[in-house]
C-alpha cells in the first residue's frame, strides 16, 4: 500500500516582500574619469610599494605597473568605454574597484601571458573596504589644488589691473572715484574665498588607507601605508599623507567642509559678475543663477550623504565624489570668465 502525505502545506504568515529595483542603477551619470585613473594610479603605486617590501613577486608587480600604465595611457573617452558604472548603482564602489581590477588582469595576461596575474595580487596588502575613500580623497584633492592655483592667479591678475590705472573694459561702466573701492572690494573678498578654500583643503590630503571601521586581522608590510601615500603624492605631485585612521567620518567631513567654501566663494562670485555684466560683459544673470543653485544643491546631497549611517553612506560615497568635481568644474569656468572678461 502506498502511502501519500496529502495534508496541505502550512502557510507561513510571513510574506516575503519582493527585492526593490533600483531604476536608478542604470541610468545618470557614470563614474567620473578622475576616478578610475585615481584608482590605477594607486594598484600602480601598491605594486612599487609591495615590490619594495617582498611582499609582491617582482614579476608580478612589473606586470601591474606596465599594465596600469598602459590603461592610464588611454584617453578618457576610451576610458569611459571600458568602465561603464553607474553612480547610482547601489554598490557602484566596489564595483569600480572590481572592474579595475579585472582591466589590468587582462591587459597584464595581452601584455605576458606566461605569468599569471590575480586580483589578490593587485589588492595585495590593502583592505579593500578602505580604497574608494582613499580614492576620493585623493581625487577631491587634485580638484581643489587646481581651484586653488586658479584662484591665486585670478588674485595675480586683479593686482595687476589695480596697477594698470584701472582702464580694463569691465570697470568702465563704473564712475571713476568709485573703481578703485569696487576693485578693492572684490579683491579683499576673493583674497578671503582663497583663505577659507586653503584652510579646509589639508583635510583632504589625509587619506584612509588600510583603514576600516573595525578591526581586520591583516599582514601588511611596515610603513606600507605611509609608502602608499609617498607614492600617489609622487603621480599627483601633491603631498599626501596616510593620517586618516576613520575614513568613515573625518574623510567626508572634510570634502563637506570643502565644499562649503565652495559653495560661499561662487555666492561670492555671483555677486562679482553680476556687477560685471552690468556693463554687457559675461553671461546673464539666468545662466549664473542656474550654476549658483545647482552647486547648492550638490553641497545640501554631500551633507546629506554624510548624515547617513556607516552602511547607507557606503553606498553613497560615488555620488559624494560626483557631485564634488562638478562643483568644482563649475567654479573653475567662473573664475575663466572673470579672467577673460578683464582681458576683453
Amino acid at each position: 500500500m502506498l502511502l501519500t502525505n496529502t495534508a496541505e502545506e502550512p502557510v507561513s504568515p510571513i510574506i516575503e516582500a519582493p527585492q526593490l529595483l533600483n531604476p536608478l542603477a542604470m541610468t545618470g551619470p557614470t563614474m567620473p574619469i578622475q576616478v578610475v585613473r585615481a584608482l590605477l594610479h594607486t594598484k600602480r603605486a601598491a605594486a612599487r610599494c609591495n615590490i619594495d617590501a617582498r611582499a609582491l613577486d617582482a614579476n608580478v608587480g612589473a606586470l601591474i605597473i606596465q599594465a596600469c600604465e598602459q590603461l592610464l595611457s588611454q584617453n578618457n573617452i576610451t576610458i569611459a568605454k571600458l568602465f561603464p558604472v553607474h553612480i547610482y548603482h547601489d554598490d557602484a564602489d566596489s564595483q569600480i574597484n572590481t572592474r579595475v581590477d579585472q582591466l589590468i588582469v587582462a591587459t597584464c595576461t595581452q601584455i605576458n601571458p606566461f605569468v599569471a596575474v590575480k586580483a589578490t595580487d593587485i589588492e595585495c596588502s590593502q583592505v579593500i573596504a578602505a580604497t574608494f575613500p582613499t580614492i576620493t580623497n585623493v581625487v577631491a584633492a587634485a580638484a581643489v589644488n587646481h581651484l586653488i592655483y586658479q584662484i591665486r592667479q585670478l588674485v595675480t591678475d586683479l593686482h595687476q589691473l589695480e596697477s594698470s590705472g584701472m582702464t580694463a573694459p569691465l570697470l568702465q561702466h563704473i564712475a571713476p572715484k568709485h573703481r578703485a573701492l569696487k576693485l578693492a572690494t572684490w579683491l579683499k573678498t576673493i583674497e578671503n574665498d582663497l583663505q577659507s578654500i586653503s584652510t579646509a583643503y589639508p583635510q583632504l590630503l589625509e587619506l584612509p588607507i588600510n583603514h576600516a571601521p573595525l578591526p581586520i586581522q591583516r599582514d601588511i608590510p611596515v610603513n606600507f601605508e605611509d609608502n602608499l601615500a609617498k607614492n600617489i603624492s609622487l603621480a599627483y605631485n601633491i603631498t599626501f599623507n596616510a593620517g586618516n585612521k576613520f575614513f568613515t567620518k573625518p574623510a567626508h567631513l572634510g570634502i563637506a567642509d570643502v565644499h562649503n567654501t565652495i559653495h560661499i566663494m561662487v555666492t561670492d562670485l555671483r555677486t562679482i559678475i553680476n556687477e560685471i555684466t552690468a556693463a554687457g560683459y559675461g553671461s546673464t544673470p539666468d545662466a549664473l543663477a542656474v550654476t549658483a543653485v545647482k552647486i547648492m544643491g550638490n553641497d545640501a546631497s554631500i551633507a546629506m550623504a554624510i548624515a547617513q549611517s556607516q552602511q547607507t553612506s557606503a553606498s553613497l560615497k560615488p555620488i559624494v565624489i560626483t557631485n564634488f568635481l562638478e562643483s568644482c568644474t563649475l567654479l573653475s569656468s567662473l573664475l575663466v570668465q572673470i579672467q577673460v572678461n578683464m582681458q576683453r
